[in-house]
């Protein structure tokens, strides 16, 4: 997994623009994973448990793909960390009950163990004004709301409870926090190049 990177962090910070503009740069040495397709829900607990099974079936996978191509670099949208953070942001809110909490929790400690847990993170942290202003430029151009994405409060425990989680989690990390394109474009790719581990053949 030494050649596979995720892009965290909160809805509206960018990671599908910025995963597409990177692989743009080199066709060759990166690949775009294409997520799991999984049906939609309202429910919070079965919303976080459908995105487990998710994050479980797309880590093997990419781990697959690392073994079978060590000399290309894998792109991936959110890893397992979101659910830490969402399924806390959901619990502090009241929409998840404690013991729901701890259910998604001990899912993810048996599901994920050392071999498949990121090994490397573009974390993109902007800020809050920030998020908001993504988002509500997003509504214009789709016309279209993701989940309870227009409650700010929301956006912001989100915000917090991925930095928490960062601060402990050890992996090769790149913290992202500015706004400008050009900017995290270079900064990822000089990073990613320089720091991800892969066999030329």
């Amino acid at each position: 997994m030494h050649n596979v990177v995720y892009f965290s962090g909160s809805h509206g910070s960018g990671k599908s623009t910025l995963i597409k503009k990177i692989s743009e740069k080199d066709t060759k040495l990166f690949k775009v994973y294409e997520k799991l397709k999984i049906p939609k829900s309202e429910d919070p607990l079965e919303r976080q448990k459908l995105r487990l099974v998710r994050y479980y079936w797309d880590a093997l996978n990419q781990q697959k793909f690392s073994k079978e191509n060590p000399d290309k670099i894998l792109l991936c949208d959110r890893d397992v960390s979101s659910s830490y953070a969402y399924t806390k942001t959901l619990t502090q809110l009241g929409w998840m009950t404690q013991k729901q909490y701890e259910e998604c929790a001990y899912l993810r400690e048996e599901l994920f163990d050392d071999s498949i847990k990121p090994k490397n993170i573009a974390f993109l942290n902007l800020s809050l004004e920030e998020l908001e202003k993504n988002i509500r430029k997003r509504w214009k151009e789709t016309g279209k709301k993701k989940w309870r994405e227009d409650n700010f409060q929301y956006l912001g425990l989100v915000k917090i409870n991925f930095e928490e989680f960062y601060k402990e989690y050890e992996a090769n990390m790149l913290e992202i926090d500015f706004l400008d394109l050009e900017k995290r474009i270079k900064t990822c790719y000089d990073w990613i190049t320089k720091t991800i581990k892969r066999n030329e053949r």
